[in-house]
């Protein structure tokens, strides 16, 4: 019997940075995405920012070690959507 993941919505995306501190002052003016919420992520070398844009919360990931992934995605990319993640009812399921 297959099993369905029901995907309710998303709960926010994920976009890696050069520049946590330029992109949030570039999403103010252009975008006007105002009360980003700056933390790290403890044990992983990543700084985040958070802010809410309508429905969804988007993500910051500036990476704080040249040879961590965020850092190779910027390398072999660039400051791009990294990830989506979505709502979901039972995560074991859906993974």
């Amino acid at each position: 019997m297959e099993v369905k993941a029901n995907l309710d919505s998303f709960d926010h995306i994920g976009v890696v940075v050069k520049n946590r501190k330029a992109t949030i002052k570039s999403w103010l003016a252009k975008l006007c995405v105002e009360s980003w919420r700056k933390t790290e992520a403890g044990q992983v070398p990543v700084a985040l920012a958070h802010a809410r844009m309508g429905e969804t919360i988007c993500e910051l990931l500036y990476p704080l070690e040249d040879k961590f992934l965020w850092a190779e995605f910027l390398r072999t990319r660039s400051e791009e959507l990294q990830h989506v993640c979505s709502r979901v009812d039972d995560v074991g399921i859906a993974s």
